[in-house]
């Protein structure tokens, strides 16, 4: 049982909805969500050692964020990232090779392919290296949050 979100992956100039099914790690009412933010996206992410995870620590003023956050208050039913709130997974650029034996002979041009990556139990340097991956033309980061629900996040401070 669990959250299931719809997320583009695949080759970049064609990628296609998957879905994906995120349990539930900080409570029964917590809230799965993604959203989808333009590179770079201006949110700054830290490690929490003590539970294992990576969180939002901060909005960046004037990023894609930040602007991004400002609309989406017009709207309240609008997900949004906020400080807080845990990085369960995020989508990344990869290279791919679709056989590497013609990879010498150079018949076969990489691919670059749009994947998604669970950022759960990662070390940090992982997870920063899979939100690095990618450049503008790739599109947006898909990144997925788990936000507690109030009671559950009052109690673990």
């Amino acid at each position: 049982d669990g959250e299931r979100l719809r997320i583009p992956v695949g080759p970049v100039q064609r990628p296609q909805n998957r879905t994906f099914v995120f349990a539930r790690t900080l409570g029964p009412e917590s809230k799965i969500f993604a959203v989808r933010l333009p590179r770079p996206f201006g949110l700054v992410m830290e490690e929490d050692r003590r539970r294992g995870n990576v969180f939002v620590a901060d909005i960046v003023e004037g990023t894609n964020a930040e602007r991004f956050c400002r609309v989406a208050q017009l709207n309240q039913n609008a997900e949004v990232p906020q400080k807080g709130d845990v990085l369960r997974g995020c989508t990344s650029t990869n290279i791919v090779y679709k056989n590497f034996a013609a990879l010498s002979f150079g018949s076969v041009k990489p691919q670059r392919t749009i994947v998604m990556y669970g950022a759960d139990e990662q070390a940090w340097p992982n997870v920063m290296l899979a939100l690095s991956k990618g450049v503008v033309a790739d599109g947006d980061v898909t990144l997925v949050f788990e936000r507690a629900a109030p009671s559950e996040a009052q109690s673990e401070a």
